[in-house]
């Protein structure tokens, strides 16, 4: 298998991002962190999803590790995600979105704003306005959330708010985001990713 390959994306406003690409499918998952992680964060996930036959590509948003500030600012998140997805496209690529936390709210405002997404999955999303979840398209959506944790309902409003198709996963406990992941339910939320991508239908996006 290919190894994993080191990205520069460059965004609309003038931003460097670094980011790093895991081969292992047509279908690319972009992985994007929240406030308190970075790519780095995604690394065993990533390697997960390229066993599993999907490729990966992980970013560092705007002002982490290497990426750099445009000229749009340090909280321009979605035009992060933005670039990141046309540059998966250009490679022919269809993109599934996946963000933790403030990542999972700058999927969403990205995911409102622009075409072409096969799907949108969010792990415990920062509150949106309610015109984002709406003008969300007729992807599959897959939302993500700690029954106990701060962001359960903010993530609710998101899935009472979006258009279907969309799935609700609540776990028990108060972890938040990746940090799910890194918990004792990391194999139930792999488990619950793959059986969303694996029933994609063909036509999503």
């Amino acid at each position: 298998m290919e190894t994993t390959r080191e990205w520069r994306i460059h965004t609309r406003d003038g931003a460097e991002l670094e980011a790093r690409w895991w081969p292992g499918g047509p279908t690319t998952v972009l992985l994007c962190h929240g406030f308190r992680f970075d790519l780095e964060s995604f690394t065993g996930f990533a390697g997960m999803l390229a066993d599993q036959g999907y490729s990966a590509l992980a970013i560092n948003f705007r002002g982490y590790g290497r990426s750099t500030v445009g000229e749009a600012g340090p909280e321009a998140w979605a035009l992060d995600v933005a670039a990141a997805a046309e540059r998966i496209r250009d490679e022919g690529r269809a993109v599934v979105a996946l963000g933790g936390s403030r990542g999972a709210g700058a999927v969403l405002t990205a995911g409102a704003s622009h075409p072409g997404w096969r799907a949108l999955i969010t792990w415990s999303t920062v509150p949106v306005e309610p015109t984002v979840a709406r003008q969300l398209g007729p992807y599959p959506k897959l939302l993500v959330v700690s029954r106990e944790e701060s962001l359960h309902q903010a993530t609710l409003d998101v899935y009472r708010a979006a258009p279907e198709p969309k799935t609700l996963v609540e776990f028990d406990g108060d972890r938040h985001a990746q940090n799910i992941w890194f918990g004792p339910d990391r194999q139930a939320l792999e488990a619950v990713v793959l059986k969303f991508l694996r029933e994609l239908p063909a036509s999503a996006g």
